[in-house]
């Protein structure tokens, strides 16, 4: 009863509330709202695109206003939340000015240009960042600049960088190719990534790693628990004939007690292996670290089996032997799991 009475009293508010008593009253969001809803149904166009037009204006100032603290920061995710801030704002006023046909287009400007700003001085810091890092590598050869320019482009690619700055993509493309680590193994160690790859065979530089990968032998546990359920049953083995003094006679079935004793095993099986991977820096430049550590898979699976009449037990149950190169197939996970772990 209550929520009724808030939402009638709310649309009596609404309903008694015009844009120019909004605007009167300093409520310019309101206002803006209102305005909009009543030029879209054809009232008082000329008075509500003035109302848009005013209350937008103050919309806009204040958006400034409010957001002059983060702007001042020196903190590039300030300016972003600013520009979140900004469109959203932009975004409102957009839409008015559709349903206006462009009627409030320098009310729009007024925030759009600002965001635009804005706009590039956040590409603009990730874009320098990059050539820092990228002349950082230039200077001293340390891939890890490298890596972190790639990175700064891919920043400022994604906050649209691309509308204030030329061969983006081709920065960012020499700074992976400067960021890679190159190792070289000895057939077992397989790992590719952004910054990670095997050296190519016509290389005219050494390897940044030597990746030495030992395998331990596989290690199988077993583990087994049992459970025993007996089931007892009623069948009919023959049939007795009485016949009474008038000469009627009936039947009479003779039943007989069967049982069996079901018994459930689980064995669980895990298989493991020791993973010793012994890596050399050869240039200063080697990501990859020394490793020591086991990998291991487990599975487990069921034997039934009966002792009794199979007669008692419950339909749905039956005997069950262990299944064909269960380990086996365990093993070839772990070689799997074992390649995949590097």
């Amino acid at each position: 009863m209550e929520n009724l009475l808030y939402t009638l009293l709310v649309l009596f508010f609404f309903a008694c509330t015009t844009p120019k008593k909004a605007l009167q009253k300093g409520k310019y969001k309101q206002a803006f709202r209102l305005a909009e809803r009543q030029i879209k149904k054809g009232k008082n166009v000329d008075q509500n695109i003035n109302i848009l037009r005013v209350s937008g204006d103050k919309i806009i100032q204040d958006e400034i206003r409010r957001n002059q603290k983060l702007l001042q920061s020196d903190d590039v995710k300030d300016w972003i939340k600013v520009r979140k801030s900004y469109y959203k704002t932009l975004n409102t006023i957009g839409k008015a000015n559709l349903t206006t046909d462009g009627a409030i287009s320098d009310i729009y400007d007024k925030l759009c240009v600002p965001k635009y700003d804005l706009d590039e001085k956040i590409a603009s810091v990730f874009f320098y960042e990059g050539n820092r890092l990228l002349n950082n590598f230039d200077a001293h050869g340390n891939k890890i600049d490298a890596q972190n320019a790639y990175f700064q482009y891919d920043d400022c690619i994604k906050n649209g960088g691309k509308t204030f700055f030329q061969d983006l993509d081709n920065l960012k493309e020499e700074a992976r190719q400067l960021g890679i680590v190159y190792y070289k193994s000895h057939g077992l160690y397989h790992n590719w990534s952004l910054f990670l790859q095997p050296i190519p065979r016509d290389a005219d530089f050494i390897a940044d790693c030597i990746v030495d990968v030992d395998l331990g032998f596989i290690h199988t546990d077993i583990s087994e628990s049992s459970n025993t359920q007996s089931y007892t049953s009623q069948i009919q083995v023959d049939t007795r004939i009485e016949t009474d003094t008038s000469g009627n006679t009936t039947s009479f079935p003779i039943y007989e007690t069967i049982s069996c004793t079901v018994e459930t095993t689980t064995v669980n099986i895990t298989k493991s292996q020791s993973v010793d991977i012994d890596v050399v820096d050869q240039t200063g430049q080697c990501s990859i670290s020394s490793d020591y550590y086991t990998q291991a898979v487990e599975g487990s699976y069921e034997i039934i089996s009966f002792d009794g009449n199979e007669d008692a037990v419950p339909d749905g149950i039956s005997e069950k032997s262990a299944p064909a190169f269960f380990e086996s197939g365990l093993e070839d996970d772990l070689r799997t799991a074992v390649m995949e772990s590097f």
